[in-house]
């Protein structure tokens, strides 16, 4: 599959640039959209706006990433986007076994993304 588009849904302005970058370093015609809130992203998928990926921020005031998957998947299932959820740090056991239960995630990546995190999201790790 060729990643065409990206939504990163990231509280984080900071972290929403940094991901922009290494995602522009690796492929300048893959279109990035970013939202604040994860609300914003479901409102964006509902309006039928098309993403290949979904980079998802764990830590969000106004919903979790767990928070975020849970309506997600009632919405669209497991199957509809590649979804990586994006940690500030490596994940605790509860956190990574919590993980597990998800389905509809492709992984999870520390940030900052390097170009291995990067290669994954393009579906470029073989």
């Amino acid at each position: 599959m060729t990643v065409q588009s990206i939504l990163i849904i990231d509280d984080s302005e900071s972290d929403q640039i940094l991901c922009g970058h290494a995602i522009r370093a690796f492929d300048p015609s893959v279109k990035i959209n970013d939202v604040y809130a994860a609300y914003e992203g479901l409102e964006l998928l509902a309006k039928r706006h098309k993403f290949d990926v979904l980079l998802l921020d764990i830590n969000m005031p106004d919903m979790n990433g767990f928070e975020f998957l849970d309506m997600y998947r009632k919405i669209y299932g497991n199957d509809a986007h590649k979804i990586y959820l994006l940690l500030g740090t490596a994940p605790q056991s509860d956190i990574h076994e919590k993980i597990e239960e998800y389905d509809c995630l492709d992984g999870a990546l520390l940030k900052p993304l390097d170009k291995q995190d990067v290669k994954k999201i393009m579906g470029q790790d073989a």
